[in-house]
């Protein structure tokens, strides 16, 4: 899906960004919890990363590691 995005927008693998809204999906669709560490060997700015925490963080914890 991410490749198709960024084909459509005229650009290579590696220079576009995940579109929030993605970003969002994954981060929910990878179900973290309380006490998890959250990596991503991929990271480009790291929002994913922060989006994976902060939905740790809506249930009221802040206890993970980037």
């Amino acid at each position: 899906m991410i490749e198709r995005f960024g084909a459509g927008a005229g650009k290579k693998a590696g220079e576009f960004f995940t579109v929030r809204n993605v970003a969002k999906l994954l981060a929910k669709l990878a179900q973290p919890k309380e006490g998890d560490r959250i990596c991503d060997p991929a990271c480009g700015s790291g929002g994913l990363l922060l989006l994976a925490g902060e939905e740790i963080e809506k249930n009221g914890s802040k206890n993970y590691a980037l």
